[in-house]
């Protein structure tokens, strides 16, 4: 608390001023403030001054008729404090005089003045007023549709009318979600579940919600419901590995194919068309020690004919013809053998091996089908060998896919076997 205004100077009546040597009690003893001092005297004896010093330190600022004015200060706490401080100072001051009726209370000094209205004594009452004003303003009015209050009404409307749709849209979904409980999941044997309720069809969209379940297509949905109706099946035998030839096949083909014989004497026209030596081998056989004339034209067949065109035909060619022709049949049984491979149905298999069954198969038919083409590519060799049995020809590289076909098979019999645990 305050107790001395220790120095004043310059300020009115204060020149000079020292409280030590000016302010004593009756003991002649330095006085000092009290909780509560009365402060009292003739007119313009410096009560006025006093208090705008203390109204300086009220407002933090220094009274602008007194610019070279100077005071000091004691207080509990410090030494002292100076005019410069007033800007700083901590105490909680207020003040009633004269300029306070000056710049507030109007009215008792000027008749066309008013009183500004004040809530706490010695506030800046002016500054607070225009607060007010300013915050009404925005604050506005429901009745006049202005301001703050009337955004909060119009909002708090829209709010309870959202809330009210919310409401009969909650109302509305636990009506459906009730339904299908009750009438959809309850009663369907599917489900089996008598004691189905809306809290447990909610609970089942939180979980389905929260694990991001994604919903199943068509084939899916058939998958399960036969998960849910299957039945122990029967065990299956696995199936045999195919034993594929085509390696021994491409062998001979390549070696027969390649082979070169010549006619003991050979007649040109014949080697330069296939078709005619073709068609003359054929004529051999319908008329060889069977007639003497042509079957075709009539003619008298030429008695040196025959060892002419065994000449031409030799026994080495015949046997390379007859060697070429086994070799075709041995192919076509091969691709019969191929044909013959053997797999199981899905529906022979659990449910939950049955896609990857379909998939097995499908690219088991896709490899045969592969395999077939390749043995007819060699089957074409042959046969143009056959038909040019003078000529030499390069064989067709062919790759083979048997094994391919066995990892089919393997694949199936990991099903099967899998299947058969399950049993």
């Amino acid at each position: 608390m305050f107790t001395k205004i220790k120095k004043i100077d310059n300020y009115a009546v204060f020149n000079n001023f020292d409280w030590n040597a000016t302010v004593r009690d009756k003991g002649n003893n330095v006085a000092e403030f009290k909780d509560i001092n009365i402060i009292y005297g003739r007119n313009y004896s410096g009560k006025t001054t006093l208090s705008r010093i203390f109204r300086s330190l009220e407002k933090g600022k220094l009274n602008e008729k007194y610019p070279n004015a100077t005071f000091e200060f004691e207080h509990t706490g410090t030494d002292r404090m100076c005019y410069l401080d007033v800007a700083n100072c901590s105490y909680d001051i207020r003040v009633y005089n004269r300029d306070y009726i000056s710049e507030n209370l109007k009215l008792l000094i000027d008749e066309d003045g008013t009183i500004q209205p004040f809530a706490i004594l010695g506030e800046s009452n002016v500054g607070i007023e225009k607060e007010i004003a300013e915050k009404e303003k925005k604050l506005g009015s429901e009745t006049e549709e202005t301001g703050l209050k009337f955004e909060l009404k119009n909002k708090a409307d829209a709010y309870a009318k959202k809330k009210s749709e919310k409401e009969s849209a909650e109302s509305a979904l636990d009506g459906k979600l009730r339904t299908k409980a009750n009438q959809s999941i309850k009663t369907n044997p599917i489900y089996n579940d008598v004691n189905y309720t809306i809290t447990k069809i909610k609970a089942d969209i939180e979980k389905i919600v929260r694990n991001k379940i994604k919903l199943l297509d068509e084939e899916e949905v058939e998958s399960k419901k036969k998960l849910l109706k299957e039945e122990s099946k029967d065990n299956i035998q696995s199936i045999p590995k195919y034993n594929a030839s085509f390696s021994s096949l491409y062998q001979k083909a390549e070696q027969l194919i390649s082979k070169e014989i010549k006619p003991t004497k050979s007649i040109q026209e014949l080697l330069s068309d296939h078709l005619l030596q073709e068609w003359v081998r054929d004529g051999i056989e319908h008329h060889k020690m069977k007639r003497t004339t042509c079957a075709f034209c009539g003619a008298v067949l030429p008695e040196d004919i025959w060892d002419k065109l065994d000449a031409h035909f030799s026994k080495e060619s015949e046997i390379l013809r007859e060697n070429l022709k086994s070799l075709v049949e041995a192919i076509n049984t091969e691709k019969e053998s191929a044909e013959k491979i053997t797999t199981i149905s899905e529906e022979q298999l659990y449910s939950s091996y049955q896609a990857k069954l379909k998939y097995q198969n499908k690219t088991l038919r896709k490899e045969i089908k592969i395999y077939l083409d390749i043995l007819d590519s060699l089957i074409a060799d042959l046969a143009h060998k056959i038909k040019n049995i003078f000529q030499t020809k390069t064989i067709v590289q062919l790759i083979d896919n048997s094994s391919t076909i066995n990892d089919c098979l393997d694949e199936i019999n990991k099903l099967i076997s899998e299947h058969n645990e399950k049993s």
